[in-house]
Order: C-alpha cells, then sequence, then structure tokens
C-alpha cells in the first residue's frame, strides 16, 4: 500500500514504515532506517486518531483484496468506497 501525504508532494511506500504515530494533532511516519516525517496535520488530536484509524482500516481491507474472490472484492471496494478511498492507497484528507 502507498500513502499519499497532505500536501500530495509525498508518496511513502507502507512497506517501509516501521510506526504510525499521532502526537497531539500531528501524524507523523517511523521508517525502518529511524528517519521520521510528518505526513498530515489536523486540527485537533481527535481527528489525527480518527484518520490513524481509517488508514488502518484501509491497509486491512487492501491485505483481505489481495487474497480474497471477485465477489468479495465488490464488498472490500464498498468498505473503502466509505472513507473515499481505494485498494493499496492511502490519500491523507485535508482536514
Amino acid at each position: 500500500m502507498i500513502i499519499v501525504n497532505q500536501d500530495k508532494e509525498k508518496i511513502i511506500n507502507f512497506d517501509n514504515v516501521k510506526v504510525l504515530i499521532v502526537k497531539d494533532n500531528e501524524i507523523a511516519i517511523n521508517f525502518e532506517n529511524e528517519m521520521m516525517m510528518r505526513i498530515a496535520t489536523y486540527a485537533t488530536e481527535a481527528r489525527a486518531k480518527q484518520v490513524l484509524e481509517d488508514i488502518h482500516r484501509v491497509y486491512g481491507l487492501s491485505e483481505l483484496y489481495k487474497y480474497t474472490t471477485e465477489d468479495a472484492r465488490e464488498e472490500i471496494i464498498k468498505g473503502l468506497d466509505s472513507v473515499n478511498q481505494f485498494p493499496f492507497k492511502y490519500i491523507m484528507p485535508k482536514e
């Protein structure tokens, strides 16, 4: 899966991510090489945590998508549509 940062300037390969962190109202990534990068800032910490949960949902559905039948994939797409996302790609919301 890839993550597109909030400013739409960077694409991050999720395979290289060690940890996603919510600190205050920001979401940051800690990579396997220990480098950190802020990928989004929101009005509140609660909103940042909600976005983190959305990333978790998209990642889980994307992984499930790999191993399912065509019929099941249609249901997965519906789940991704609920957060305006696509399989294997998460675009950080502006707000």
